[in-house]
């Protein structure tokens, strides 16, 4: 949550189809009116998430 700067309620509504580890990015929608986006994961983040 911390290093793409999510909210609780955005990191709750987060959903599978929302990453991709082949492409090694994640889509964020926002609440509050930011702008949604895709982020870069990390090495670290993919390997958790595909343990995960």
């Amino acid at each position: 949550m911390f290093r793409h700067g999510l909210r609780v309620t955005e990191a709750c509504e987060m959903r599978w189809d929302a990453i991709s580890l082949l492409d090694k990015e994640i889509f964020i929608t926002r609440k509050k009116g930011s702008d949604n986006g895709v982020h870069p994961l990390p090495a670290d983040e993919v390997e958790a998430l595909t343990k995960l």
